[in-house]
């Protein structure tokens, strides 16, 4: 997905949200969906009906177009005939059209229609994404106007249930700007201590089977059993004779801190938290207008959090992907911009990085026309932490190849740098070879990098690990002790350098590529050029790999002797 288009769903959700967020009108509701979803997803045709449940009679609320009732009538019999509709929505697509049925807590279902797609295609997996993010909004708008008409008709009856309207109204109003959760806690616990006139109450939440005690004014933590309790109602309850009806260790809590009312928190048929208040401080007990007020009070806490969750979720995504972007523009800048070419040798480098950036890195670099230096690193980590730590190596590399200091000396200040820029946990991989362009002698050091391999042409071709050198870097900041290795080469031999996304790509059935199918493929492709062996090894790891997405980069160094 790319900004532009993230930034314009993105914005287009926060726009639909406010709308549905600030009406309790479910024709104003169903009508911005349907425009919202015929525009974004290129239907001609769209319409909303509503469906009571247990008469199964259609009612038309919004309808851009003419729609035939028999379709409409398969597409109910479908649904009652589904037994895993369990879940909010329901959704038969095709690529001409689309049906949608919601399902609302009052019993009855909301049917959305849409056909004469422009596009004659599948939804792409954006349009999939976006349609998820409006049924969800869609489902909470309608479950709060619910919950609203609900409060309304209870205001006729009685003042006092205006007052509690009223309240419910603020919140509603208040929690459709995406408030945090510690802000919509702070709005409730007024509302109770002002309105219910209760001073000892608890609310807790469960995301990602995690239990958080968002506000508790009672005395003592709330015990285990008693958050398992909890979990397990489905409705509100008024506690009378605790002594009879639970637990030991639930009855001490109860007692000790005068719980008087449990009221689950669900959403889409799932309990996520509860209430639990305790005695009103004038010694009245709740009357019939508290308990309604307690429930829709729950009802619109619960979607105020889940709604602020689903958005802090798609920024959360948004905020990724754009980290990953500048990171995957520093990897590509720290590649060479050209790479130098030579009478007596060919030598070329690629490198391909994963959706999830990491910390892949090579260079090739000709200090004085009598020496090669090229190298291969991987850093630990992702995204724009590792891009920087390499940025760095890279700095220092090409600095000190130009003051033709020894390898060893290069390899231990590179070391230092890192030890002092990074903290514990972050170390790299390091490959450093030095190529002398007159006597082809090739001096190396391999800092606990995949060792490269060097491949011998002649009567029977033979390969060898260029493992010489020691520790990876990073790891401690006193000079290190590396062993240097010291190759002659000679015309035909090949020197392959490569990072571990080449070996332990997967195929479907979970095999990695292999170090052993890498020198396969370098036996039977050593005649190729530098730059075309490259481009076809990365070729034949993705056919391998049934070209799926890459999990980790892929970097790759050839040099050749001509």
């Amino acid at each position: 997905m790319n900004f532009a288009t993230l930034f314009i769903n993105l914005d287009s959700l926060v726009e639909l949200s406010n709308k549905l967020n600030s009406s309790r009108n479910v024709e104003f509701i169903l009508n911005s969906v349907v425009l919202s979803l015929m525009g974004k997803l290129g239907f001609l045709r769209g319409g909303a009906f509503i469906v009571n449940y247990e008469t199964k009679s259609i009612n038309e609320v919004v309808s851009k177009g003419r729609f035939d009732r028999t379709i409409l009538e398969q597409f109910l019999q479908d649904i009652f005939k589904e037994e895993n509709f369990d879940n909010i929505y329901y959704i038969s697509k095709s690529q001409n059209d689309l049906k949608i049925a919601i399902r609302i807590s009052d019993g009855s279902l909301v049917i959305l229609v849409f056909d004469s797609r422009v596009r004659k295609s599948d939804l792409n997996p954006e349009e999939n994404h976006y349609l998820s993010l409006v049924l969800n909004m869609t489902a909470n708008a309608l479950e709060i106007a619910k919950s609203y008409d609900i409060l309304q008709k209870t205001n006729l009856e009685l003042s006092k249930r205006n007052q509690l309207l009223t309240t419910i109204f603020e919140l509603s109003r208040d929690f459709s700007h995406l408030l945090s959760k510690g802000e919509i806690v702070n709005h409730i616990k007024f509302r109770i201590l002002g309105q219910l006139m209760v001073t000892k109450f608890a609310l807790f939440y469960i995301e990602n089977d995690k239990i958080e005690e968002l506000v508790n004014y009672f005395d003592n933590s709330l015990p285990n059993k008693l958050i398992e309790y909890c979990l397990s109602l489905n409705r509100l309850i008024v506690l009378k004779n605790a002594e009879q009806d639970y637990q030991n260790e639930i009855i001490e809590f109860l007692k000790e801190n005068g719980v008087q009312i449990i009221s689950p928190l669900t959403y889409h048929n799932q309990t996520r938290g509860a209430m639990l208040l305790g005695r009103k401080y004038i010694d009245k007990p709740f009357t019939d207008e508290d308990i309604n007020f307690i429930q829709a009070l729950g009802n619109t806490v619960i979607l105020a959090i889940e709604n602020s969750r689903l958005f802090q979720e798609e920024i959360n995504k948004k905020q990724i992907e754009k980290e990953l972007q500048l990171a995957l523009e520093i990897q590509k800048n720290l590649l060479p911009k050209e790479i130098p070419s030579f009478s007596k040798t060919d030598i070329w480098g690629v490198s391909y990085p994963a959706k999830i950036v990491g910390g892949d890195y090579f260079d090739i670099i000709l200090p004085d026309e009598n020496h090669l230096y090229f190298a291969i690193a991987d850093v630990s980590g992702k995204s724009i932490p590792a891009s920087l730590l390499m940025a760095n190596v890279q700095s220092a590399l090409r600095l000190l190849v130009r003051l033709n200091l020894p390898l060893l000396e290069i390899i231990n200040q590179i070391n230092s740098i890192i030890y002092h820029n990074t903290t514990a946990e972050k170390f790299i991989t390091f490959f450093l070879g030095k190529l002398n362009l007159e006597t082809f002698c090739l001096e190396y050091i391999n800092a606990g990098h995949n060792p490269p391999i060097m491949l011998t042409e002649g009567t029977i071709q033979k390969t060898k690990f260029l493992s010489e050198g020691g520790l990876f870097l990073g790891f401690q900041d006193s000079p290190l002790e590396y062993e240097v290795g010291k190759e002659y080469l000679k015309k035909g031999d090949f020197i392959l350098l490569y990072t571990d996304g080449v070996v332990e790509c997967t195929n479907f059935e979970g095999k990695e590529f292999s170090v052993q199918r890498l020198i396969d493929f370098l036996k039977s492709n050593s005649n190729l050029k530098a730059k075309l062996f490259c481009e076809s090894l990365f070729q034949h790891i993705c056919k391998y790999c049934d070209n799926v997405e890459l999990s980790d980069d892929v970097s790759i160094v050839a040099l050749k002797v001509k």
